[in-house]
């Protein structure tokens, strides 16, 4: 049975690529980890070699500093592979459903339009598939905030609490915008498949409508619904750049928090010069992380709305009933064929 909701089409999407997405989103995961271990070899390389001015353990800070730049490379290159690859498998699999469901015998019951359908074996249903890229991004970012709080905990507890406590209020804050996100891209979506739709039935009725002189009432129509549907992309545009404004500025305040609490922390010298720069390179790593987790609710909103946009179709019923099963040729052949000459068998 084919999945009939969004939500169904989106858990679907993740199970049936879970040996890939496994894969990638450890090796996105590990690539985080790397990335915030950075600015703490840095820090105390600083602490360990450049303040005592010992050049040879300076040499094997900055080894373990490529070494460490080495593994975060690869674990990116072939972690990104896996989710591509996981992308572009759920995107074959999603479009040959659809395509599939609508171009089946017995008709599809639906009040989609043709270049509606396009929208969604299209469009919808790679929106879709990119759910697979944003669950790694998730992973990676709860990774990256996870171990930067951790560093900040051991160099001084309250850095480390203003990460733990500020990041889920940025996070609590931007939920609220989600379902908002999800009205204005359906809304979108629709409108650019009635355009779609619209277009494909003047570009094939054409004759038609240059033997009525139709062609200003039809060229006045499609401006119309391609104005609508500019309107609408208008609008799902400017409520997704609003919100991406906000998830930004909350994160950049939370990282200027913690980079100005930790320069009072050095002044007064609680924290060395190591764990300062430590700290600063943590604040400025944390502005990628956050932003990315305030921002994910956004894309899964939209990736939310397609899901419910293809689930109509799969889940549409068929107009015309199964066909009855009949008799293979052969046998209905080999049967006339017995009546033909029974009689005349009879005879002789």
């Amino acid at each position: 049975m084919p999945p009939t909701t969004g939500s169904l089409i989106l858990r679907r999407s993740i199970t049936r690529n879970r040996g890939r997405l496994a894969r990638g989103t450890g090796l996105i995961s590990l690539h985080q980890l790397a990335e915030a271990t950075v600015p703490v070899l840095i820090g105390v390389g600083i602490d360990r070699a450049v303040a005592p001015g010992d050049g040879t353990a300076l040499l094997l800070w900055v080894a373990a500093l490529g070494a460490l730049f080495v593994g975060l490379h690869l674990c990116y290159r072939f972690g990104a592979r896996q989710l591509m690859l996981a992308i572009a498998n759920e995107a074959y699999l999603l479009r040959g459903e659809l395509a599939a469901k609508i171009v089946h015998p017995r008709r599809l019951r639906t009040d989609l339009r043709a270049g509606e359908l396009l929208t969604v074996s299209s469009t919808d249903a790679d929106n879709v598939s990119y759910l697979l890229d944003y669950v790694p991004r998730i992973a990676g970012a709860i990774t990256a905030t996870a171990v930067s709080a951790a560093v900040l905990l051991v160099v001084d507890w309250r850095l480390g609490l203003v990460v733990l406590v500020g990041t889920p209020l940025v996070l609590v804050g931007m939920q609220f915008a989600g379902p908002l996100i999800t009205r204005r891209v359906t809304e979108q979506q629709e409108l650019a498949g009635k355009a779609t739709a619209l277009a494909t039935d003047l570009v094939s009725g054409v004759r038609p409508l240059r033997g009525l002189g139709a062609e200003r009432a039809a060229a006045r129509r499609y401006r119309d619904v391609s104005q609508a549907s500019l309107r609408a992309s208008l609008r799902a545009a400017g409520t997704q750049s609003r919100y991406l404004a906000f998830s930004t500025a909350g994160s950049a305040l939370l990282a200027c928090g913690v980079a100005v609490l930790a320069g009072w922390f050095a002044l007064d010298g609680r924290i060395s010069v190591g764990e300062f720069i430590m700290v600063i390179g943590l604040a400025q790593f944390l502005l990628e992380p956050i932003g990315l987790l305030a921002i994910v609710p956004s894309w899964v909103a939209e990736a939310r709305a397609s899901a419910d946009r293809a689930a109509l179709v799969l889940g549409a019923e068929l107009l015309l009933p199964p066909a009855k099963r009949r008799k293979p040729l052969q046998s209905r052949i080999l049967y006339w064929r017995r009546c033909a000459t029974g009689p005349s068998r009879a005879s002789t």
